[in-house]
């Protein structure tokens, strides 16, 4: 018998058996929707006291995980790739962000699920879609926000539409990521744009004899 052959083959085993314990690299990736606007802190004086909350928002988005839509009744989880903060708070954190910095009077509270008491006014967001499609090859955003003067009773709503082709970048993920973050920041200036209209309604109603 060839003694070479015989410890030459336990050998290959046991080097196999070492590769296979070896811990596996982690290949998962972290995606963040970046805020590029300064944080501005609070004013002395508050102007007035804004509650912002997300009254719905789709149950399969608070995973962690990049989620596409295959169809109009199948979704698939991408374990490799997840979102660093849940979506939900980047939203509302990059709504304090531009409120606070188009309105540094104006004090901005994030509120869990649509609460807003002992405020001056509430902003209520609710999100029907935010989808990675595959099927229409496209990144969805939708809804309605609520402007809430919760003095005077009243309120006003909004819809939001966006839709954005998929990205046929080489780092598709890293593209998707851009396009969400940028949805989100559209969203939030058109919220801006309409409460400066808002606020100004709001302190005319108050101030008229």
């Amino acid at each position: 018998m060839d003694m070479t052959r015989v410890s030459i083959v336990p050998l290959t085993l046991f080097l196999a058996g070492c590769q296979l314990l070896e811990p596996k690299p982690d290949e998962t990736r972290l995606f963040l929707i970046a805020p590029r606007i300064p944080e501005v802190s609070a004013p002395a004086i508050n102007q007035a006291t804004v509650r912002i909350s997300i009254r719905h928002f789709p149950k399969h988005l608070e995973s962690p995980y990049f989620i596409e839509q295959l169809g109009p009744n199948e979704l698939k989880e991408l374990p490799k790739y997840r979102w660093a903060v849940p979506l939900e708070e980047s939203i509302l954190d990059l709504l304090r962000r531009y409120i606070r910095n188009s309105f540094p009077r104006v004090a901005v509270e994030i509120f869990p699920r649509d609460s807003a008491q002992d405020a001056d006014h509430a902003i209520r967001i609710d999100v029907e879609e935010l989808a990675i499609d595959i099927h229409n090859q496209r990144i969805s955003f939708t809804g309605e926000w609520e402007f809430c003067n919760l003095k005077q009773k009243s309120s006003d709503r909004s819809p939001f539409e966006f839709h954005v082709p998929l990205p046929a970048s080489s780092d598709r993920y890293t593209s998707i990521a851009a396009q969400i973050e940028q949805a989100m920041i559209a969203l939030c200036q058109g919220i801006v744009q309409k409460m400066d209209l808002l606020l100004l309604k709001s302190e005319s109603e108050t101030n008229a004899p």
